[in-house]
């Protein structure tokens, strides 16, 4: 009798066991499928090449865009699902303005998985004038950042986002920019969390602009029309981030 209990015992541990390890490689495979679907970047080949204004490397956290100049630089944090080469147009226009440009690769392409990918780029040059920055999910991410490491930048850049951490006490200049047709921006949730910047932080509405067109992928699912282009959408924000960090 005994030994009959404890073989329905083990059988019984055996079964939980093997359901919680096919749970597992089920949601395991459901999550693979679903970061393997993700936005491809579109000519942006060109944006990859060095020339005398901006030297491009490819790195281990991502890619580098050399503007020349050794005290402002910026890095920057993806949106969610999209190949980091997507945002090469933008952060090489911006370089060609004389600023460095970090744009890092994030696990899975989820800036949630890389918040603190930053340390080890802003370690090395502490004395520099740090601004983070990032788009959609990656902007969030870098808010976070910003949040935990306010003495080490000097300014945020949310391209269609919004920080849910406070940072309204905070020295930190911040800039907002979003398109007046983007439709993946929830846009109450910005709203609301407007009180989390410094009053004097700055926010500007690029007319005609959506949530796709600050990087170069194509058209974002469930986003609103782009009827402004890519270059104008990417142009203006670059007019904006020169006039915050430049003050001109």
């Amino acid at each position: 009798m005994i030994i009959k209990f404890k073989n329905k015992k083990n059988n019984k541990i055996v079964k939980i066991v093997s359901i919680v390890i096919l749970i597992f490689l089920s949601s395991f495979t459901i999550y693979k499928i679903y970061v393997s679907n993700y936005y491809y970047a579109e000519d942006v080949e060109d944006y990859l090449k060095s020339n005398e204004q901006v030297k491009v490397k490819k790195t281990k956290y991502g890619y580098f865009f050399d503007g020349n100049y050794n005290n402002t630089k910026i890095i920057f944090y993806p949106g969610a699902k999209i190949e980091t080469k997507a945002y090469a147009p933008l952060l090489y226009k911006i370089a060609q303005i004389g600023i460095d440009v970090y744009l890092i690769d994030m696990p899975d392409r989820l800036a949630i998985y890389g918040i603190d990918k930053a340390d080890k780029i802003i370690n090395k040059k502490p004395k520099c004038n740090w601004y983070m920055m990032g788009h959609s999910l990656g902007g969030a991410m870098a808010s976070n950042y910003a949040y935990k490491n306010q003495n080490k930048i000097k300014g945020l850049i949310l391209l269609g986002a919004y920080s849910t951490k406070d940072l309204s006490k905070s020295n930190l200049d911040i800039l907002l920019i979003y398109g007046s047709n983007d439709k993946i921006l929830n846009k109450e949730k910005y709203k609301e969390c407007l009180k989390n910047y410094p009053k004097n932080h700055n926010e500007y509405i690029i007319n005609g602009g959506n949530h796709a067109a600050f990087g170069n992928y194509g058209k974002q699912n469930k986003d609103g029309k782009l009827e402004t282009t890519f270059s104008e959408q990417q142009a203006e924000t670059i007019d904006k981030i020169y006039s915050m960090i430049y003050g001109k």
